[in-house]
């Protein structure tokens, strides 16, 4: 039990950088192993042979995909293949048949004219013979007229065209060249060694010219394969049945459709890449609150709080994603981080939780879309916000915003008009979902984190409240002074862009401690009984120094907000009580003995802008109420002159205050003093006019 308490303690003490360290690297856990657990859900360790410990009940539809492989291979042996003709070749069938036929004239023409020996001609005709013809066969060519030259050229001619016309294949070239033969023999006005002669002819000449279309082919046997529709085995299928074996079928199935778990270094690279991503992506996250939320962050409680919702939403997000992906509430987190701290926090926080939520649920765009938009909207709305039915109104927002998105979606997909009405309907139900659990869970953050939203604060500022009643019922002068600081401070804390409504209801409470003696300050004196006058300097300076310490402890006892502490107890800094050191200094007989810690608050110095403005505002109240005439000039040397003291002094150190606040707060402060103290007409008296 004590080790628990030290460890309590230490964590307490500790940094706030070592905190980011610990929260981050629990929020990288959480959601690897989250990311884990999707990727792993409904997979199996199994090998062929293995006995089955229990049902394998499909989570999911699978594809079979052999069977479905057997099918699109019949479909695919069913396409006959498809052909071209090379018209280029018959082309160069009948060229050739044509160079064959000049050259028999030229030489018929050379032989008529100037006479050859015969065998001179056959040299010649061997020179050209490139179709293989006998010597008989060039005899023959030779000692035919010219006119059965023509005759055999003309009918090679008109046989060859119309073969080749058609198309040859390397399979019916054999058949072709037998039909040509046929025809050959069937004329009737050629003598029977011409036919044979013009049958070799031509079958010498003919070519392949038709050939299968590769590309064509192949195109038309992935169409013919995807007309066939998978073989799908139904969600809620037992693909193996308990103690049934594993075999090569089955462990092909759940291989194909990713039923097995990673059994290689390969297969958990998936594992990898996603602990890379989320690493960075909490790295980054730190980095944004550490530089740009330093103030949030160190007040741990409220980036634990962050965190909490944050995972919340992410872990929640996968059972409300089977219900309808438009109905995952995210924008959950960025109105509550936007009332808790600030609407830039949150657009960023919204952003990385759409990421990891989109990622989880399969990177559906149109609901990560969905997710960033309707989360930025509320974070944005919901800064104003500063009352339940304000919240409210954020929700609608994002619902009617939401609505919008899916509307815009869906025509963009071209979704189904009954589906695009569904999803719409669901927008909008995200949006009022997220308002109302905002609403609801908004006081169980409150009480457990002790942090502070708007709406408490309202809450606190109420006149009616415990406290503020105890003030105005036992120390009302203080009371009377706390609402007018409160002013000054609204109204400067606005005017330099800080938490107007927080510095105002610090001011209500910033002098609670008074209320333990609330006689011995001299705005509750009604008399010109003093007691200070009855106590030794040294008694009067701790009675008013207790005032912080006796503030903070009613504070605490009833339960009051740290951040409302912090005004309480840091109000004064580390200021000198100085009338009643002078005092004590004036009545010494050895001044040395007159040490001034004894009459120094304990402090801290105010550690924000809103404190330093209550201590200005609250020291320049009190000192120009003094004023006797308290006129313009007057009231701006009195104001000038407080706040260059606390300057000075180093009071303001620590809160972040620029000069060019401290120019503004004091513009602001003169504005308003001359306001309350104005001058007053002074009314006639009418019972002596009437005299």
């Amino acid at each position: 039990m004590k080790s628990f308490i030290e460890i309590k303690e230490l964590i307490k003490k500790a940094d706030y950088r070592i905190h980011l360290l610990l929260i981050s690297l629990i929020s990288i856990l959480i959601v690897y192993f989250a990311f884990l657990n999707m990727m792993n859900r409904g997979k199996y360790a199994y090998n062929v042979g293995d006995i089955s410990q229990s049902d394998i009940v499909l989570s999911f539809d699978i594809i079979d995909v052999d069977a479905t492989e057997i099918e699109r291979i019949k479909a695919e042996s069913k396409v006959t293949s498809i052909m071209y003709i090379d018209h280029s070749l018959e082309k160069k069938a009948l060229s050739d048949l044509e160079i064959l036929f000049k050259n028999m004239y030229d030489l018929k023409e050379d032989y008529g004219e100037n006479p050859k020996t015969l065998e001179s001609i056959f040299v010649k005709l061997q020179e050209n013979n490139q179709y293989g013809l006998s010597e008989q066969q060039l005899e023959m060519l030779i000692s035919a007229k010219t006119d059965d030259l023509k005759h055999l050229e003309s009918y090679s001619h008109s046989k060859i065209k119309r073969m080749m016309s058609q198309g040859i294949t390397g399979e019916t070239i054999g058949k072709v060249k037998n039909e040509i033969e046929a025809e050959f023999e069937s004329i009737l006005d050629m003598e029977n060694a011409y036919k044979s002669l013009g049958a070799i002819i031509s079958q010498k000449l003919l070519f392949v010219n038709m050939f299968v279309d590769e590309e064509a082919t192949e195109e038309r046997m992935q169409f013919e394969r995807s007309k066939v529709k998978a073989i799908v085995i139904k969600e809620g299928t037992i693909l193996i049945g308990r103690n049934e074996v594993v075999t090569e079928n089955t462990y092909k199935m759940m291989e194909d459709n990713g039923l097995l778990k990673a059994r290689n270094l390969y297969e958990r690279l998936p594992f990898v890449g996603v602990g890379i991503v989320i690493i960075i992506s909490f790295a980054i996250m730190a980095f944004y609150l550490s530089i740009f939320h330093k103030s949030a962050v160190v007040v741990i409680r409220k980036i634990y709080l962050v965190y909490i919702i944050f995972f919340m939403v992410f872990l929640s997000s996968g059972a409300i994603y089977s219900i309808s992906k438009f109905l995952v509430p995210v924008a959950i987190l960025s109105m509550l981080v936007g009332i808790i701290e600030n609407s830039r926090m949150a657009i960023v926080f919204n952003l990385f939780l759409s990421l990891f939520i989109g990622l989880l649920t399969g990177g559906d765009i149109s609901s990560l879309m969905l997710m960033v938009i309707g989360g930025t909207v509320g974070g944005i709305t919901i800064s104003k916000a500063n009352s339940r039915g304000s919240i409210f109104l954020a929700g609608v927002m994002v619902a009617i915003v939401n609505a919008t998105v899916i509307l815009g979606l869906g025509l963009y997909q071209a979704v189904p008009f009954e589906q695009l009405l569904v999803n719409v309907f669901y927008g909008m139900g995200n949006g009022l979902l997220c308002s109302i659990i905002t609403v609801g869970s908004l006081p169980l953050w409150e009480f457990g984190f002790k942090v502070m939203t708007p709406i408490k604060l309202l809450e606190l500022s109420n006149p009616n409240h415990t406290l503020l009643k105890k003030i105005l019922v036992e120390a009302p002068g203080t009371y009377h002074h706390s609402i007018i600081v409160g002013n000054l401070s609204e109204a400067a804390a606005h005017d330099i862009g800080g938490d107007s409504l927080l510095a105002r209801v610090g001011s209500y409470y910033h002098d609670l401690g008074k209320v333990e003696r609330a006689h011995f300050f001299k705005e509750n004196q009604y008399t010109s009984d003093n007691p200070h006058d009855r106590l030794v300097p040294r008694v009067s300076a701790d009675i008013i120094k207790q005032h912080t310490s006796k503030g903070v402890e009613l504070a605490k006892k009833n339960k009051l907000p740290s951040e409302i502490i912090d005004f309480i107890r840091e109000h004064h800094g580390t200021t000198v009580i100085r009338y009643f050191y002078s005092k004590a200094l004036d009545s010494a007989k050895d001044k040395t003995s007159v040490s001034i810690e004894s009459y120094t608050y304990d402090g801290p110095r105010p550690s924000s802008k809103e404190i330093a403005i209550v201590m200005l505002a609250d020291s320049i109240e009190a000192a120009v109420r003094t004023i006797q005439d308290p006129q313009k000039g007057s009231i701006e040397a009195m104001v000038k002159k407080i706040v260059e003291d606390k300057l000075l002094s180093g009071q303001l150190n620590d809160s972040d205050l620029t000069l060019s606040d401290l120019e503004i707060i004091q513009n602001t402060f003169v504005k308003i003093l001359l306001g309350i103290y104005h001058e007053r007409v002074e009314y006639p008296d009418l019972e002596k006019e009437e005299e």
